[in-house]
């Protein structure tokens, strides 16, 4: 008779082995993990990074921390678990690599602020993103990039006048 037994890993997820009682972590740690969204998000990681078929992210030479492409393990004990189900890995500074440092579990709202083609503008002495500032202001944010584009002043790219037939 094969015994089966249950045991308690790092990620707090209970699991089984087949007959094998896992103390701690072996050698075949990964299989205690590969169901969890935390080791889906690290597979996806080391993929895009260091996959054969993935060349976007190594064209631009960014690489996972050598610690966390050995081992999922360091990467869990690094990142701890996901808030909620709603939040993936995000590189703080999207040029930079995956690291402990430059890593973060974020929402697709905060990512989206993250991105390199978001435009920020201080007026007044607030900043804001430039689609923020049009809502603040009730504008539409083609209105505000068109303005911005055509060198208005942001007193005028913030009003509510229609300057779509001035000619500047």
């Amino acid at each position: 008779m094969k015994i089966r037994r249950r045991c308690k890993c790092g990620c707090r997820n209970i699991t089984r082995l087949g007959n094998k009682f896992v103390n701690g972590h072996n050698r075949r740690k990964w299989k205690t993990h590969y169901k969890s969204p935390e080791y889906n998000s690290w597979n996806a990681m080391i993929q895009r990074c260091h996959g054969k078929g993935c060349i976007g992210y190594k064209e631009r030479g960014i690489k996972v921390y050598y610690k966390w492409r050995k081992s999922f393990d360091k990467f869990l004990e690094d990142m701890g678990p996901k808030p909620t189900s709603n939040h993936t890995i995000d590189r703080i500074d999207g040029k930079g690599n995956y690291c402990p440092s430059n890593c973060r579990w974020a929402t697709v709202k905060e990512q989206n602020c993250n991105r390199k083609d978001n435009m920020y503008i201080t007026y007044k002495g607030k900043t804001m993103l430039q689609k923020d500032w049009a809502k603040y202001f009730g504008i539409s944010q083609g209105a505000v990039a068109s303005r911005i584009a055509r060198g208005f002043p942001l007193e005028e790219v913030f009003s509510q006048k229609d300057f779509r037939k001035e000619k500047r």
